[in-house]
């Protein structure tokens, strides 16, 4: 399975995302967030702090909106999924420094 990173080169690549792009950003195992925590960067717990529905930044969920934007319409939506894609990484560093300080 290919990482996001990946993922986003080649729709950089293609013109746009796939439906299987689309599908496994909405999968919470497949999602941007979901390849942090199998990473092991962040819990489970953790990974909820990128959903508004619980509080959190909504990043997990703009980041899917995106993607499905991007196999569509292509060009500008996969330049901003690869910005997102920083933020969520910023942000999992940001709360695992925490979580050992």
């Amino acid at each position: 399975m290919m990482t996001w990173r990946e993922r986003i080169s080649a729709a950089r690549s293609r013109g746009r995302f796939t439906q299987d792009d689309v599908n496994d950003a909405i999968s919470p195992d497949h999602c941007a967030v979901g390849e942090l925590e199998h990473q092991g960067i962040l819990t489970f717990k953790e990974t909820l702090e990128f959903y508004s529905a619980y509080g959190g930044s909504g990043l997990g969920g703009e980041f899917a909106a995106v993607i499905f934007a991007g196999s569509i319409f292509g060009g500008a939506y996969v330049d901003r999924a690869e910005t997102l894609l920083d933020q969520i990484e910023d942000q999992a560093l940001r709360i695992k420094r925490g979580r050992t300080a």
